[in-house]
């Protein structure tokens, strides 16, 4: 059974839809990514201020 113009229009429509989510997906998964990366770092950057701090005597 042949498909509408409608119905193609409206299939198209959706196949970019499905193209942009899984573009946004794999962003989302990117930026997760790099913002463990940013909490492992700034963990990193507290753990050696408060041995700094251990070592002054002052923790």
């Amino acid at each position: 059974m042949a498909i509408t113009p409608e119905q193609r229009k409206f299939k198209e429509e959706v196949d970019h839809y499905i193209i942009e989510v899984g573009n946004a997906h794999n962003e989302a998964k990117e930026l997760t990514i790099k913002g463990d990366k940013l909490c492992k770092r700034f963990e990193r950057i507290a753990k050696t201020i408060r041995d700094m701090a251990r070592e002054h005597g002052l923790a």
